[in-house]
């Protein structure tokens, strides 16, 4: 009986199950917490989107500081790294101040972005505590690019001090020095207080700033911090003889800890909170991301620890490509606009003018594109939220034509979401442009593509500083060409000279490098090593091998007439006697911006999700059939065990 007893009480074997289960659900939560986006969730900076941006900063006790960006603006990688380590600077002022990201690179966010970004990417703005209404747009830092986070500390503190003195939220420090004005009296609740003895009354070059100090003590609850001058009469009081100094008081007012002649770091300040309150007095459980699933850091922005690509294939251009990069143009870039008339209306009319005349695309875009013109043709004014209304039926199912919504790149796909993409395929989009009106070859219309790729950028491109450095690039260079083949040079160079800004920036894939295109591998004949020199007769014969209608890959094949040649070595010529652009040799390196990754050893964040369910699904199935082998052992011993208990003879 007592083995029966041992039998029914056995556990059944479900220790694996439960590892199986917790293996599928975290893989899965890995799945679910992919960002993106510029930031993760282990990052001291909170995610943002429309659904809970409201929630975070209207009504909130804290002043947020929001940056709002776009995952593929090169300017935005590079700041990015700045806001996350200020992040972790500052992490323990979330009491009284707290960070933010909103991505306004996902459709989602349009509204949102249209309404705090009036300019472009990337844009961070200051909204005090308590902020209730949609119209209040809070303070913009101005160009937050050039900020150290040295120099953001210094401006978020003065933030902070302007918080304090005009809302007089009672849980911040008192940041503005008291020179002999009386301390406030302690209030009910109060259970400790902070005090920094300054070493002068007026801080000179060289002296530590303490007020980003005491909005440590913003995390705590019951705490006042104040800053007093050397000469304040509380010193006295407080028998201090040297300082600077900084003092902790308990409810009772007696000193808790002094520390003379030094100031302390803010991990001291913590401790010292810590050991005086108890960290169950922290102010709130409030961390940043807390509920969102941590993200897999391999995906986020992070210093690059992949080898640099040396040549990576030239992948051919896809229609698809350039349909993607005209869907985001109009859908995205400029929808984000408050309101389009005047000067940017007519460079918008220019540039749909130009994808009429020279865009090698399909019947059914080519009709979206009609109506597009013809609507802002007929609109003097609009807004970017009309305009989103107006392209939404645009989809290609009434017979009214299609303004494509993918955003599915092939041969600007790369590395991850952030890499590549859209700036890519614009890029793509514009030597196709230009090659376009080369192979029309109606002379007297040479500027027309470069008038609608300039107003264009200069309007709607939300990277504002690339569009500014792109608004200048292009101006100094506007009289170089005078002629088609000179302007199909003139945008080639300049994508050149782009390249050679951005390489091994932030914003670079480190599969697809920013460097000189074309590569020696793929234009041996292109550039003169001797003499160090392009050799523009074979560039021009290059790009029109790579950008012309003929080789684009469409996604249903169709017979497009083969391009005129006869025009090309002389128009070359002439315009290889006025555009030397001499690069270094070591330059020559590698091919265009427009190329995909592609090839062994790279992935994108699909492959990587693939990956992970494969690896999940394969490990859940393996521990299912132990538990199954393991279970059908151990009930084939139980039965072994029983059975003798039912076969023993009864005595007669």
């Amino acid at each position: 009986m007592a083995s029966m007893a041992a039998a029914r009480t056995m556990p059944f074997p479900c220790a694996p199950v439960r590892v199986c289960v917790m293996v599928v659900v975290v893989g899965l939560l890995m799945m679910i917490g992919r960002v993106d986006g510029l930031y993760s969730a282990s990052d001291k900076v909170q995610l943002m989107d429309s659904t809970n941006f409201e929630k975070w900063v209207f009504g909130s006790k804290a002043a947020w500081v929001v940056e709002f960006y776009s995952s593929w603006c090169g300017f935005c990688k590079g700041f990015a790294p700045t806001w996350k380590k200020l992040g972790v600077e500052i992490n323990g002022w979330r009491g009284a101040l707290r960070l933010g990201a909103l991505d306004c690179a996902d459709d989602a966010n349009v509204d949102i972005c249209r309404r705090y970004v009036p300019v472009g990417y990337p844009t961070v703005r200051l909204f005090p505590p308590g902020v209730t209404s949609k119209d209040f747009e809070g303070e913009q830092i101005e160009a937050v690019v050039r900020e150290t986070v040295e120099s953001l500390i210094s401006r978020l503190t003065d933030f902070a001090e302007e918080v304090k003195d005009k809302y007089n939220m009672d849980h911040y420090p008192h940041l503005r020095l008291l020179r002999d004005e009386d301390l406030p009296p302690t209030q009910p609740g109060d259970l400790a207080r902070m005090i920094v003895i300054e070493g002068s009354d007026k801080l000179s070059e060289g002296d530590i700033d303490t007020r980003p100090l005491l909005l440590e003590s913003a995390l705590y609850k019951g705490v006042k911090a104040f800053r007093i001058s050397p000469n304040h009469p509380f010193r006295n009081q407080l028998k201090i003889q040297s300082v600077p100094a900084v003092i902790f008081l308990d409810k009772n007012g007696n000193i808790a800890e002094k520390h003379e002649n030094k100031i302390l770091l803010k991990e001291q300040v913590h401790l010292a909170f810590e050991h005086l309150l108890g960290k169950e007095k922290v102010l709130e459980s409030f961390e940043y991301n807390s509920g969102v699933p941590r993200a897999d850091e391999s995906h986020s922005l992070r210093p690059n620890t992949v080898k640099r690509a040396e040549y990576p294939p030239l992948i051919p251009v896809h229609m698809e490509d350039l349909e993607s990069a005209i869907g985001y143009a109009l859908r995205h870039e400029v929808v984000l606009k408050r309101e389009v008339n005047g000067q940017p209306r007519q460079a918008l009319i220019k540039f749909l003018q130009m994808l009429l005349v020279y865009f090698p695309g399909e019947d059914l875009v080519l009709k979206g594109l009609q109506e597009v013109e013809k609507y802002v043709n007929e609109h003097i004014s609009f807004t970017g939220d009309e305009f989103k209304q107006f392209l939404d039926p645009l989809d290609g199912m009434d017979g009214r034509g299609l303004i494509p919504k993918s955003k599915n790149y092939i041969t600007c796909k790369g590395s991850s979401d952030k890499f590549r993409g859209f700036p890519c395929g614009l890029w793509t989009l514009f030597h196709v442009l230009s090659m376009e009106a080369f192979r029309q070859n109606d002379q007297a219309r040479f500027k027309e593509v470069p008038q609608g790729i300039f107003g264009f950028i200069k309007n709607f491109f939300s990277c504002r500083y690339c569009a500014r450095h792109f608004v200048e690039m292009a101006t100094d260079t506007w009289e170089e060409f005078k002629d088609l083949a000179e302007m199909v040079l003139w945008l080639w160079r300049n994508h050149n000279k782009v390249n050679k800004r951005l390489a091994r920036d932030a914003s670079e894939d480190p599969q697809h490098p920013k460097v000189q295109f074309p590569a020696p591998q793929h234009c041996p004949n292109c550039y003169d090593k001797s003499n160090s020199e392009w050799i523009l007769e074979q560039v021009l014969e290059f790009l029109q091998n790579r950008y012309d209608t003929s080789a684009i890959i469409r996604q249903k094949q169709a017979q497009i007439p083969a391009p005129k040649q006869s025009h090309i070595k002389e128009t070359a010529k002439r315009a290889e006697s006025k555009l030397h652009p001499a690069w270094p040799k070591e330059d020559i390196i590698d091919t265009d911006d427009t190329k995909p990754r592609q090839g062994k050893g790279s992935s994108s964040s699909a492959d990587y999700t693939v990956t992970t369910m494969m690896h999940v699904g394969s490990v859940g199935i393996l521990i299912l059939l132990y538990c199954f082998i393991t279970n059908k052992r151990r009930t084939k011993r139980r039965l072994s065990t029983l059975l003798p208990l039912f076969t023993k003879r009864v005595p007669d």
